[in-house]
């Protein structure tokens, strides 16, 4: 599935920044929907290695858990460079 992302005001807009990575709002062209990006963090003497796998671990157990307290994670983009990788989530105002 292609899925492409935009600010709907023209810019990112950074919702956090925490310790594990960024979250970005975003509007998703196919369906118009606000979702929340997450920007998995891989250091930079990591990114010849692949994805790491505290991120695979994470992104396996938020797609397998389904609950009203936990934000679902829709589907996971790779961006350009390959070395971008997002878990895209649905968005919850704060």
């Amino acid at each position: 599935m292609d899925r492409n992302f935009t600010d709907a005001a023209g810019n990112w807009r950074t919702s956090a920044r925490r310790a594990y990575g960024v979250v970005f709002r975003a509007k998703e062209h196919q369906s118009s929907k606000i979702v929340a990006l997450k920007q998995v963090r891989i250091p930079p003497e990591d990114r010849q290695n692949g994805v790491p796998i505290t991120a695979l671990r994470e992104i396996s157990i938020l797609r397998m858990l389904k609950h009203d307290n936990i934000v679902n994670v829709l589907d996971v983009a790779v961006g350009s460079p390959m070395d971008e990788i997002y878990m895209v989530m649905e968005y919850c105002e704060q």
